[in-house]
């Protein structure tokens, strides 16, 4: 019997819930939501939401597949243990950032834990899973759980919002905040705080790549997503439908590959690329470069390997060669105006328009071009009536990293030039970069970013920096820094009614990463032991009444109502530095060990160049 999300099961696991909730409620919410009590409504809600069932995996783009029946399970690590998750009930309680690197499976697995809330597998609630990336000015995150609602067939008004929060029954899933558009982030992270804050009762899972600003709010713990494990190979594989025979040839195959390949099977994406290269090549290439070199030509092969003699047209009329370089400029462009994973039609022309401003690689067709990314390679997916999507947000990445590589010195160096200095932007690209061109990468932008903040803080290998240098540093390029402490949500002494909440650190900031001039990853580091070594010094807690005598120490935090604010300076001039001293040690020790990394693999590939003027040539 095939697996797959059964509609008797949801059925069955919806009915007493939509029951509860409908009874549950005062007269008016209870008469909006009387529907829910019909003998047939679980059924067609059942109906309704397992769609999310289906989808379409790198794997098999072609056709939609059961994600029950593919799953494998992940694991998570959570104050240093590490635990294999198959529903809400197996992670941490409260609420939670799950962080993966790209492929790690977020999306999947957040996908999965909705699923089994809708099998009656889970906790028990109802779930509401919303793609962060689908948020706009317009449509902004109530809006989406208001949306999700109604296609459950309830009138949402503010009563019935407010009730349904409140019941401790509904469990919010927020996938990919890292895909949220930037100029939302504040205003996104400020209403996951307040539903937080105003309905405790409330659940929310986010998901997201590492060192995201969710991750900052005190409100939200975090867990990391684990990678595969050698003794994951054969399970993983299954699941992909390959035989026991075949899974063990790719095991070893893997086993005596390079280091630099292997290294790089730790998430389900990359498992799956390799094998999807592997099948096509019999082998697993001996270099990185090469690995994604060879993953176009067998993304555009995969279909037709079978077939023999048989060479698929593209419709472009392009080379695979020529459109592959043709492919790597677009998403190269995509990335540099912001495209982000879906592009409208509009989006997509410009994008292909100025790649042929900036190709010699000869012309083509708008149309034909995306048919042979769409239709063929499979690489982009078309999605209703004007996106067209990367299937993953990584292959826009993973080619656009290409390019780069493939550059000419000239255009490299430029380019990490303008990386230094917008990181945000180019921070996955860079992290392909550094193991696709790790000579210019350690040359043109590791050296560069990290002797500039060097240079800008006076820093000397093998001296202690005094905390008031730190300090002073960070206050003049973020004067507007701080901790915001806001109520718990929890009383310390439930004995006593009156007894008032513990405030404490809920969120860091504001601060503005492009105001610094050597990079965004150093900077966010900076930021990370800013943060690490104030939380160590300042008390954990607070009552209100204490945090209004500490007034001018103190003051209301107006964008963040009944909170208070402190800066760094009083922060430090009050509760001291032994924390921060500390890390802020381990942060300058890092840099220098970074800039002797590079160092060594800056001369040792430039010595390969005293070969040909040493006579021997």
């Amino acid at each position: 019997m095939a697996v797959g999300l059964d509609i008797a099961v949801v059925t069955k696991a919806l009915a007493p819930l939509v029951v509860q909730l409908a009874k549950g409620a005062g007269t008016s919410v209870g008469n909006t939501l009387k529907k829910w009590e019909a003998a047939t409504f679980a059924k067609r809600l059942a109906k309704k939401l397992s769609v999310a069932d289906k989808i379409k995996t790198i794997w098999a783009p072609d056709k939609e597949t059961s994600l029950l029946s593919i799953y494998y399970p992940s694991k998570i690590v959570f104050d240093s243990k590490k635990t294999s998750v198959d529903s809400l009930a197996d992670l941490p309680p409260g609420n939670l950032v799950i962080e993966g690197i790209v492929g790690h499976g977020k999306s999947m697995l957040l996908r999965y834990l909705y699923l089994q809330e809708l099998s009656g597998k889970g906790s028990g609630k109802l779930p509401i899973f919303i793609e962060l990336r689908t948020l706009t000015e317009k449509r902004d995150l109530d809006t989406h759980i208001r949306d999700a609602l109604e296609r459950m067939e309830i009138s949402v008004n503010e009563e019935v919002y407010d009730y349904l929060l409140r019941s401790g029954k509904l469990v919010l899933l927020l996938d990919g905040f890292d895909e949220l558009d930037e100029t939302l982030i504040p205003s996104t992270i400020y209403r996951v705080e307040r539903l937080i804050e105003t309905y405790e009762e409330l659940q929310i899972i986010v998901t997201s790549r590492p060192s995201s600003e969710i991750k900052k709010s005190r409100l939200m713990n975090s867990v990391n997503l684990l990678g595969l494990e050698k003794s994951d190979y054969g399970s993983f594989l299954a699941k992909l439908g390959v035989s026991s025979a075949k899974a063990l040839e790719i095991t070893e195959a893997i086993r005596k590959s390079p280091s630099d390949v292997s290294n790089l099977i730790t998430t389900p994406l990359m498992m799956t690329l390799l094998v999807m290269v592997y099948e096509t090549e019999h082998e697993i290439p001996s270099e990185l470069p090469e690995f994604f070199e060879k993953l176009f030509v067998t993304m555009f092969s995969r279909h037709d390997r079978q077939k023999a003699g048989f060479n698929r047209k593209h419709h472009s009329g392009l080379s695979e060669r020529k459109l592959q370089h043709f492919f790597e400029l677009f998403c190269f462009i995509t990335i540099r105006y912001r495209y982000g994973r879906s592009l409208t039609s509009e989006q997509f022309g410009m994008a292909f328009d100025r790649a042929c401003q900036h190709t010699t690689q000869g012309s083509c067709d708008l149309e034909n071009f995306k048919k042979d990314i769409v239709q063929v390679a499979c690489l982009m997916i078309s999605e209703g009536y004007d996106l067209t999507t990367f299937l993953h947000k990584s292959i826009a990445e993973y080619f656009a990293a290409a390019f780069v590589a493939r550059s000419t010195d000239e255009f490299a160096e430029k380019f990490y030039a303008a990386a230094v200095g917008n990181y945000d932007l180019w921070n996955a690209v860079l992290t392909f970069l550094e193991k696709i061109d790790s000579f210019r990468y350690a040359k043109y932008y590791g050296l560069v970013a990290l002797s500039s903040f060097v240079s800008e803080m006076g820093l000397e290998e093998g001296a202690v920096t005094p905390i008031s240098s730190w300090v002073t540093y960070f206050i003049r390029t973020q004067p507007s820094f701080g901790i915001t402490y806001a109520e718990s949500g929890a009383k310390s002494d439930r004995h006593h009614s009156n007894s008032s909440l513990d405030f404490i650190p809920s969120k860091f900031g504001t601060y503005n990463q492009n105001d610094v001039s050597f990079g965004g990853q150093l900077h966010s580091r900076l930021v990370d032991a800013i943060i690490q070594g104030v939380t160590e010094d300042l008390p954990a807690t607070f009552k209100q009444e204490e945090l209004i005598e500490s007034r001018p120490l103190f003051i209301e935090d107006f964008d963040d109502p009944n909170s208070y604010k402190i800066s760094l300076a009083s922060a430090v001039q009050e509760y001291g530095t032994k924390g921060l001293q500390g890390k802020l040690l381990q942060f300058e020790s890092k840099i220098w060990s970074e800039i002797r990394a590079f160092e060594e693999l800056v001369a040792q590939e430039e010595g390969k160049n005293s070969i040909l003027s040493d006579g021997l040539m």
